[in-house]
This record gives C-alpha cells, sequence and structure tokens, in this order.
C-alpha cells in the first residue's frame, strides 16, 4: 500500500492558482498519523482558500487521512464528507491532478483497513 505520509514539505514546487481550483471553500480537516508537518499543510490548505477545523462537523466538506485514522473517519464517511489521503492532497497542491477533481480521488474504508 503506498505510503500516506508527507515527511517534508517544498512549498516552492505549489501551484496555488490550481490547488485554489480544487480546494475553494472546503472545509478541511486532517485526521490519522504520520503528519509531521500537519500545521504547515493546514496553512497551505487555507493559501488555497480552504477553511481548516480541527474536528469533523456538518460544515466538513473534505476529510484529508494519514496513517491509522480513527473516528473522524467514520465520522466523515457516515456524514459523507469526501475523503482523500495525504498523498492527494500534495498532489492537489502540486498541480499534479489538474483533470482530476477530489471525488475521483476519494479513498474507500477497505484501503485504509477501517
Amino acid at each position: 500500500m503506498k505510503k500516506l505520509m508527507i515527511d517534508r514539505v517544498d512549498s516552492r514546487k505549489f501551484n496555488y492558482d490550481e490547488g485554489r481550483k480544487t480546494l475553494e471553500n472546503e472545509v478541511v480537516v486532517f485526521t490519522g498519523r504520520g503528519f509531521t508537518v500537519r500545521w504547515e499543510l493546514a496553512q497551505f490548505a487555507r493559501n488555497c482558500r480552504a477553511k481548516v477545523e480541527s474536528t469533523v462537523t456538518s460544515r466538513t466538506t473534505l476529510l484529508i487521512v494519514g496513517e491509522k485514522p480513527g473516528g473522524k473517519l467514520i465520522k466523515a464517511k457516515k456524514m459523507g464528507c469526501k475523503i482523500i489521503s495525504c498523498d492527494d492532497f500534495y498532489n492537489i497542491l502540486m498541480g499534479k491532478d489538474k483533470e482530476n477533481d477530489i471525488k475521483e480521488m476519494e479513498l474507500s474504508l477497505d484501503i485504509l483497513n477501517i
């Protein structure tokens, strides 16, 4: 299985214009371990005009999942939130998934072993 973790982030490679096309107006929550730079990733999401929150609520539209996610993943899935991996989030910021939207990147609970 692909590693769901980003160790270091080089924001010079980010394409915020492309990131905004995907993330603007999303309400984002991060869950799981492996976010050695979680606060940095949250700031990058904000730079793409997403709102970052710490808990899953009825306002949450996107959950970004690291390793060993817990209750936030279960709650987000029940609420019908879009769910992507940390690697997918990084690819959005890099502009690598221009032709794919978040819907196509969503993970299943089977992949995450939940």
